[in-house]
């Protein structure tokens, strides 16, 4: 059986050690995104907290974390933050919110109650769903009672899971009347109490009327039960003072209230609950000095608790001031301290058990970031019974286990009695550290009864010193898992080999009607099941050794560490569904647009009756079918969908696999590949999807013809358009532009057919004039607009220029505007895209050179005007002048031009004007040179 422990400690005056809380209180949530996280042992500090930096803990927070030490949630008082620090689903608005106060509902592992001080007492539950969790219900209200702004909580180590939560009344503002009340609500997994158990002990909270309408309380501040739950500190201000009270955590009675004169703003226990820290409140007329002080509580008596006291560090002396104190899991006491510069910081009790300076007090042991005092006052709030050091030790809980018990301290003589009388002597030992073999599953009740002797020397030799002390436990016998002792598994096979692969787990709910909430694992051998030794790893694909009949052991094992066996006799068997059965379906590659993929769809759930109808007891057989081998023979993933099936990664071809089980017993009845799948090719071709018509042709047409990939195959043509055939060639002349589709139909006998549209798009010759365009000349950037390409015609138009010599040449673009223009007269080219045409059109681009060399070499010997002629503005005229306004030259548009003579005689290297009077009307003056 397994070794589940779960320790619990013998604490003796002799041997004070520090014990491990629980995990849920690894994690603190506090001030500005402040975390510390515990689950090393050491405090790490980190800002991953939540993520709005406007929500501060400037007050306590409550926060739990799984028994593993992950966070699960926390809280303000007033919003919850899920693991992930966001806020939960209702998470937000929630009334009330001093001293919140994480307790589980009992039995529910995903509940939670969080609880905090408001109009009385209040609530809000969280349901962690097994995830992020939510706010189910919040602002509920436990009582009205007015109650002091802290509350504090307790498991109550019995067999019932049960929790306290323990409050002090408040003084009531409206009637003014002083209230002494203790109130304890109990939890069960009924919910939370709303009639206390009241305890009218002391501790009481009074009132003082500063003025008419103002009235100020004093007493209590604050609550805390000690880790062992038998103690209950409340510390008080002004005319109040610390108080030590019992606690019984059968009743929740408070009881035999000790004052201890001492104003206490905020109290701690160790976690043997034999110390009490406490951080004194400021008063300027107590002269006692201020700092953290300890108590030594161990006797229970009020005089030698107060004789006890020990100033552990002085405020003034070290220039801080203690907030809150704190247990933690690791044992050790942290205390929030802010002192010179505001600068923050965690001081730490390292030996909180100890009494006296050997506590070990360290300074700045967690120093917090940046300068934000008032963020960090007050700690995280958990319930007490998280830092119990429990009295006994003991291991092997599950029934059938010997228990066996611990003590820590062995001087002197125990006496043990397991509180199971059904053993009769067995119930009871002497020995010290017994074993027990419990009677039944069950929570007993385990007493302890030491008796410690101690020497202590004194001046003439020694003391001997015998002290009783009883300690009790509950300890939790659990039942061993339920299941069947021997189950069978049976397989199909179609090779008459005797093997086959087995779904180990599909066996488990013939084991265990609790498998859901079970570990299952299997072995090839009862000891390795015992043992856990020799796992089969991959219990999905298990392979019998044996022919035909083999056997395995499943070891179940439940939440508590628990576990039973269970024998697995593995039969193979020969498939019942005969080995000629087989259909073939056949399907064309058109699935999913791509028709070359050799992905189809298939409706195959007719075979399913026939498979059935051939096999006896049809009505208590389940059929299910497979993409593989390996998913029938594991029976996972089986095809949900038959009449709409897809071979989506089996392409062209794929065989089906059949499995039949007995529905009661999920036993194999038939197995193997009786369907197969044939994905036939859509016929192969192309055809250009986009093609052009030249409408400005005379009876223009267009031949649509496909390109088949292979000649050798055969097909079936139809040609459509608007939803009507029009041919049933293999081409198609057509003379009007518009959608085409043309389908090709195997004629092999697959039927297979594909279907391809064509748009025929029209398209023209451009037609272009004068007013198309738009010319800029005569300046220093002359050049040439089409000013709407679209009006040209419905064609896709591209453009070029050329001089009538051919000297100069503007290749194709798409853009109709020519900048840089020399003057001169040009073409225009208007080309269709499509190679329906090109257009023309004469463009004059009016210019003139600034020089000219007159010396017969071929080159620049005569003067003109650009772009004009005897056709482009003839009856323009042209004159030149020289420097003194004599007019020397007229021109003509169809002259060469003027070659630098005057009445025969060569003219001189000068500047020379001219005036040109266009046809159009425009004037221009301007001047060039004359260079020899």
């Amino acid at each position: 059986m397994p070794k589940l422990k779960f320790i619990i400690l013998i604490i003796v005056s002799l041997l004070a050690t520090n014990g491990v809380a629980q995990k849920e209180t690894n994690r603190w949530y506090f001030g500005i995104n402040l975390e510390i996280d515990f689950n090393s042992g050491s405090p790490v500090l980190s800002t991953s907290g939540k993520t709005d930096p406007q929500v501060s803990f400037n007050r306590e927070s409550a926060v739990i974390s799984d028994k593993n030490g992950n966070l699960l949630f926390y809280t303000d008082g007033k919003s919850v933050w899920n693991k992930n620090h966001e806020i939960m689903p209702n998470g937000t608005n929630i009334r009330g919110g001093n001293s919140p106060l994480i307790v589980p509902k009992p039995d529910n592992p995903n509940v939670y109650y969080i609880l905090s001080v408001g109009a009385g007492l209040e609530y809000a539950e969280v349901n962690l769903n097994n995830g992020l969790g939510e706010v189910t219900s919040f602002n509920n209200q436990v009582s009205d009672l007015p109650i002091i702004p802290q509350i504090t909580a307790y498991k109550n180590p019995v067999c019932e899971e049960e929790y306290w939560v323990v409050a002090h009344e408040d003084w009531n503002r409206d009637t003014k009347i002083t209230n002494n009340r203790f109130l304890a609500y109990k939890i069960t997994n009924q919910g939370i109490s709303t009639d206390p158990v009241v305890s009218p002990l002391g501790g009481d909270i009074y009132y003082e009327k500063i003025s008419e309408n103002n009235y100020e309380g004093y007493g209590g501040m604050l609550i805390k039960l000690s880790p062992d739950g038998k103690k209950l500190a409340m510390g008080g201000k002004d005319q109040g003072q610390l108080t030590l009270s019992d606690f019984d955590l059968s009743t929740g009675m408070v009881s035999n209230i000790k004052y201890l004169n001492f104003k206490a703003k905020s109290v701690e226990f160790s976690p043997n609950s034999n110390v009490l820290y406490a951080a004194k409140l400021r008063d300027d007329n107590d002269p006692t000095p201020n700092g953290l002080y300890q108590f030594n509580i161990e006797s229970n008596n009020q005089t030698e608790i107060y004789n006890s006291k020990v100033l552990i560090v002085n405020e003034t002396e070290n220039n801080t001031i203690h907030d809150e104190l704190q247990l933690a899991s690791n044992g050790k006491i942290y205390i929030n301290v802010y002192g010179e510069n505001d600068l923050n910081a965690l001081d730490v009790i390292n030996s909180p058990n100890t009494v006296g300076h050997g506590c070990n007090y360290e300074y700045r042991s967690v120093v917090m970031p940046g300068n934000r005092r008032g963020y960090y006052t007050d700690l995280p709030n958990f319930m007490s019974s998280y830092f119990r050091e429990p009295e006994i030790s003991f291991e092997n809980l599950c029934y059938g286990d010997t228990t066996a018990f611990y003590p820590t301290n062995t001087a002197g003589s125990i006496i043990w009695d397991f509180g199971d009388p059904a053993t009769g002597a067995n119930n009871t030992s002497t020995d010290t550290e017994p074993t027990h073999v419990y009677s039944a599953p069950g929570c007993y009740n385990v007493t302890a009864t030491a008796t410690i002797t101690s020497i202590s020397s004194i001046q003439n030799g020694s003391v001997i010193t015998t002290k009783t002390v009883i300690y009790n436990e509950t300890v939790t016998i659990y039942p061993l898992p339920k299941v069947e002792p021997l189950v069978e598994l049976v397989q199909c096979e179609n090779d008459l080999d005797g093997f086959s692969q087995f779904n180990l787990n599909e066996v488990v709910d013939k084991i265990s009607a609790n498998a859901i909430n079970e570990i299952f694992t299997f072995y090839e051998s009862e000891t390795d099941a015992i043992s856990g030794s020799n796992v089969i790893t991959d219990p999905t694909a298990y392979t019998n050794s044996i022919p035909s009949l083999d056997m395995v052991w499943a070891r179940v094992e439940d939440s508590n560490g628990c576990f039973s066996t269970s024998q697995i006799n593995l039969k193979v068997t020969n498939t019942q569904i005969p080995s000629t059965f087989l259909r073939n379906f056949y399907a064309c590659d058109d699935l999913d647009g791509d028709e070359t993929n050799g992905i189809s769809v298939f409706d195959f759930s007719n075979v399913e009756n026939e498979i059935l109808s051939i096999l006896p007891n049809p009505d208590d057989l389940l059929i299910h079918f497979y993409r593989n081998e390996a998913d029938a023979l594991s029976e996972s993933n089986p095809i949900e969908d038959i009449s709409n099936y897809s071979n989506i990664g089996y392409p062209f071809t794929q065989d089906i696999y059949v499995r039949v089980d007995n529905k009661i017993y999920n036993d194999c009845v038939g197995l193997g590949k009786h369907i197969s799948l044939t994905v036939n090719p859509s016929p192969d071709f192309f055809i250009e999807p986009r093609q052009f018509l030249c409408v400005s042709e005379h009876n223009s047409s267009l031949v649509l013809d496909p390109f088949e990939s292979n000649p050798q195959e055969a097909f079936n043509y139809t040609w459509t358009f608007n939803g009507e055939i029009i041919a049933t060639t293999p081409t198609l002349t057509i003379t009007n532009p518009g959608d085409y589709s043309i389908t090709l139909t195997k004629i092999d006998g697959t039927g297979c057919s594909r279907t391809e549209t064509v748009s025929v798009i029209d398209s023209e010759t451009a037609t272009i004039s004068q007013n198309d365009i738009s010319v800029v000349d005569l300046s220093d950037n002359n050049s040439l607009t089409i000013k709407n390409p679209s009006s040209l015609g419905s064609g896709d138009y591209w453009f070029s220029l050329e001089s009538n010599d051919g000297q100069i040449a503007y290749p194709y673009q798409d853009e109709p505007v020519f900048n840089n223009l020399k003057g001169g007269i040009y073409t225009l080219y208007v080309a269709d895209k499509k190679g329906c045409g090109i257009a023309t059109l004469p463009i004059s681009v009016i210019g003139y050179p600034k020089f000219f060399t007159p010396n017969d070499d071929g080159i620049n010997d005569f003067w003109q005007i650009q772009g004009i002629s005897n056709l482009i503005q003839p009856n323009s005229s042209i004159q030149i002048f020289d420097r003194y306004g004599k007019l020397l030259k007229q021109l003509s548009p169809s002259e060469i031009g003027w070659n630098g003579t005057f009445n025969g005689q060569v003219l001189s290297t000068d500047d020379y004007w001219f005036r040109l009077l266009l046809e159009d009307g425009r004037t221009v003056l301007g001047h060039f040179a004359l260079k020899r």
